[in-house]
C-alpha cells in the first residue's frame, strides 16, 4: 500500500476522536434544549469524552502491544459502534453521558491503533504519510463542525 492510501486509512482511525469532541461542542445548546438540561449539566457531554478518550486511548494502546493492532482495532470499533447506538437513542442527559463514555473509549481505540500503525511506516514514506494525515484531519476537524451545526 502506498503512502497516501495509508494517510487516509491512518487518519480516518484518528478521525471519530476529532469529530467526537467538535461537532458535540457545536451541538451543546440544541442538546441543551432537547433534553431539557442547563449548560453546566450539558458540559458532561462533553467531560466525558475527554475522559473516556485518554482513558481508552491508554488502554487500548496497552491492548494493541500484546494483542496486535487487528484485533484491538475490532474490538475498539465495536465498542465505538455500541456508543454511538447508545448515543442516537439516549432518552435522557443520563444516558447520552453514559453512551459517551463508552464511544469515546472505542474512539480512543481506534486512535491508539492509528498511532500504532503510524509509527511504524516506513522512514522514506513516513513524509508523504504525515502530510495526507494531516489533510485528513483538517477534513474531519471543518466537517464536524459543520455536522455538529447542522
Amino acid at each position: 500500500m502506498g503512502p497516501v492510501p495509508t494517510a487516509l486509512r491512518l487518519g480516518a482511525l484518528f478521525g471519530p476522536s476529532v469529530f467526537g469532541v467538535t461537532a458535540a461542542a457545536v451541538a451543546l445548546p440544541e442538546i441543551a434544549r432537547e433534553l431539557h438540561a442547563g449548560p453546566a449539566e450539558v458540559a458532561w457531554v462533553l467531560t466525558a469524552h475527554a475522559l473516556a478518550l485518554g482513558v481508552g486511548t491508554a488502554v487500548f494502546g496497552r491492548l494493541a502491544d500484546g494483542w496486535g493492532a487487528r484485533a484491538t482495532l475490532l474490538i475498539a470499533a465495536a465498542v465505538l459502534a455500541a456508543g454511538a447506538v447508545v448515543c442516537a437513542a439516549a432518552p435522557s442527559l443520563g444516558v447520552l453521558v453514559a453512551g459517551r463514555l463508552v464511544l469515546a473509549a472505542g474512539s480512543g481505540g481506534t486512535a491508539a491503533v492509528g498511532a500504532a500503525l503510524l509509527a511504524g511506516v516506513e522512514p522514506a514514506d513516513r513524509p508523504r504519510v504525515l502530510a495526507g494525515y494531516g489533510a485528513v484531519m483538517a477534513v474531519f476537524a471543518s466537517a464536524a463542525t459543520l455536522a455538529g451545526a447542522r
